[in-house]
């Protein structure tokens, strides 16, 4: 509704052609219209995990993974930087949590570009041109695996514990390596 309802500004409706994971009881239209919003909220969280559109069902895995290991997740749903740039620094704050000393990461199955002024890290592709049948053999070629990604964010965690958040403050981590390189193999 955002999107149709928009007259000042251009808008694009940007669509999947496979099948997602659907998050119903979680998701929040009031909280779209907003941009960003609490996803899914845990008060003593160790990371925050934005997901962004399709690949929203990646934060949530990744969620589960890192609870496995004894790491505490909140995911943010981000769907658009625009209308988020649009609300209050009360809202931002509530939403990011910036004061906390806790790390943000941004799982992105495209170029980072823009993210950096939300999180101090992301996992994100560095390269395109690969192209494979179903999407799963895709995401797996460019390190997309939610246990992949856990281990990395798990080792931005241990580096944050020995040099402290503001190691990332003022820059940003790219936690994917790239296709074939990204350091971990699927469990």
């Amino acid at each position: 509704m955002a999107a149709i309802e928009a007259q000042r500004t251009p808008t694009m409706i940007s669509l999947s052609r496979h099948g997602l994971v659907q998050h119903p009881s979680h998701s929040d239209r009031n909280g779209v219209r907003k941009g960003a919003y609490v996803f899914i909220e845990e008060h003593s969280a160790d990371v925050t995990l934005i997901g962004t559109g399709s690949e929203m069902f990646f934060a949530v895995d990744t969620r589960t993974e890192l609870a496995a290991i004894g790491v505490k997740a909140r995911v943010v749903s981000f769907p658009c930087q625009r209308l988020f740039e649009e609300q209050t620094l009360e809202y931002k704050e509530e939403v990011m949590r910036y004061s906390t000393s806790k790390p943000i990461v941004v799982i992105e199955a495209y170029a980072v570009n823009g993210w950096e002024r939300y999180a101090d890290a992301g996992y994100s592709m560095r390269m395109f041109g690969k192209s494979l049948p179903p999407e799963e053999e895709v995401y797996s070629f460019f390190g997309f695996q939610a246990d992949v990604i856990a281990r990395s964010v798990k080792q931005l965690l241990d580096d944050v514990e020995v040099s402290g958040i503001k190691s990332l403050r003022g820059g940003f981590r790219d936690l994917n390596n790239g296709p074939m390189g990204h350091g971990f193999e699927p469990l």
